[in-house]
């Protein structure tokens, strides 16, 4: 019965993972010599409207016509038209299958985040944004903040440099107590940190899993991921 079950819900999950990545194509209406989509089998999804269309991924188009002016599009399934977007995609990169990084329509405008769904997750309000892993980074004013997919705010600061690889965040924050008055934090994908207050971090978390670490005194030693140090100073290091 479990086996059964499990079965229906993994049938039923692919069923709708390629529903929503239906290979959905601009085409041309001799009739009317307007642009709609169709689906695979040549079908209309979209009625013909539009003087020029063209795909940029699997959600978004660019079209328009000649009296109006081209913009960017998503397919509404449940108007089943093209709805018009009042941004411009900054890359035509899809992240996660999910997410596009937006921008206003100005020269260097302001950037943002949005879903495949037309629900803008970041406003265009920052310098620049990134995706990385799932993690969504906003800069503003030479900081940057990290919010998560449902754009929340992570931390409450803000950071001069973010990096994120395996789910650990490395950070560079402010600190007079070091040299260049900056210092390194790591936090793990619980977003603890596994560094401390007096050290700072020479290089990323390696195949062995081990961190460099210095300290105020210039001490050398490797960190684990949980942060208990696992080599000691050495003056070989």
């Amino acid at each position: 019965m479990k086996i059964f079950v499990f079965c229906c819900f993994f049938c039923f999950s692919l069923l709708c993972l390629q529903a929503q990545q239906e290979n959905f194509r601009p085409q041309l209406d001799k009739g009317t010599q307007k642009y709609g989509l169709v689906d695979s089998y040549d079908t209309w999804i979209s009625s013909p409207q539009l003087d020029m269309l063209q795909k940029l991924n699997s959600y978004f188009y660019y079209g328009g016509n000649h009296n109006s002016g081209n913009y960017i599009y998503r397919y509404d399934k449940a108007s089943h038209q093209l709805v018009r977007i009042n941004y411009r995609l900054f890359d035509n990169q899809l992240y996660s299958d999910k997410f596009v990084i937006i921008q206003q329509y100005n020269n260097n405008g302001p950037k943002g985040i949005m879903d495949i769904y037309g629900n803008e997750i970041l406003p265009t309000f920052y310098s620049n944004v990134w995706i990385r892993e799932d993690y969504f980074l906003g800069e503003l004013d030479n900081k940057i903040i990290i919010f998560n997919q449902k754009g929340e705010k992570v931390f409450p600061q803000s950071f001069t440099y973010v990096d994120i690889k395996k789910g650990f965040i490395y950070v560079k924050t402010e600190d007079k107590k070091f040299s260049g008055y900056e210092r390194f934090v790591v936090y793990n994908p619980d977003l603890k940190p596994i560094t401390k207050d007096n050290w700072t971090v020479d290089g990323r978390l390696g195949k062995d899993h081990l961190l460099l670490i210095k300290d105020l005194e210039n001490q050398l030693f490797y960190i684990d991921e949980t942060g208990q140090i696992q080599i000691k100073p050495n003056s070989r290091f």
